[in-house]
């Protein structure tokens, strides 16, 4: 019984690096912004020019997710207090996600290395079918209505709503259209499938029958 909760805790850890990865690598993914400036013409909602739009993302994705930045200052986009708070919120969430990161990740690093040592990788394959599911999963539920979505997800990380942006207030919100958060989802499940489906692949390419049905042939 612990040998079994202590597999599940190690697949958990393993997938909890996955999805903080994934999720740090779509934060960090400046050229889908930049793809979006002109592909959702933001130029022409904010009036400004792309250079000055992009300028503005760097200096809020800095204080995201760069911990020695600590006070949220965009040239040409101003802040309320509320607008403020909800970036300081995903700062909070940003630091979690850097902690479940190297921590799962450590682990899970560890575990896979054990793993390969013992020539069973295979054990991953039924827990990587499962895992695989979820972005799956959350995929159809985007697919059901993308805005519903978004919100449910907001009222499920956040506790306030502070989210709700006022763009007179936030002028931010407006070089940030719902289309852009969309493209973002997509990406993180996108590399989420990738990373799971080669996952899947290696430990299919591990399973013991395949080595067996190898070393009888002529």
């Amino acid at each position: 019984m612990l040998w079994r909760l202590g597999r599940f805790l190690h697949w958990l850890c393993l997938f909890c690096a996955l999805l903080s990865g994934v999720i740090l690598a779509v934060f960090a993914s400046v050229w889908l912004y930049r793809l979006d400036i002109v592909v959702l013409k933001i130029p022409q909602l904010v009036h400004m020019t792309p250079q000055v739009i992009l300028k503005n993302y760097r200096q809020m994705l800095s204080y995201v997710m760069l911990p020695w930045v600590t006070t949220l200052h965009m040239s040409q986009f101003p802040s309320s207090f509320n607008g403020t708070q909800h970036f300081t919120d995903v700062k909070r969430l940003v630091q979690w996600l850097y902690l479940i990161f190297l921590v799962t990740g450590g682990i899970s690093w560890q575990f896979i290395h054990w793993l390969r040592q013992r020539q069973q990788l295979w054990l991953a394959y039924r827990p990587l079918q499962v895992m695989i599911w979820i972005p799956v999963m959350v995929a159809g539920l985007m697919g059901l209505g993308f805005q519903n979505f978004f919100i449910q997800f907001h009222e499920l990380l956040f506790r306030n709503q502070d989210w709700l942006f006022d763009p007179r207030l936030d002028p931010i919100i407006v070089a940030l259209p719902e289309a852009y958060f969309m493209h973002c989802f997509l990406l993180g499940i996108t590399l989420l499938l990738l990373l799971l489906g080669g996952g899947l692949w290696w430990s299919h390419h591990s399973l013991p029958y395949l080595h067996q049905k190898r070393s009888s042939l002529p």
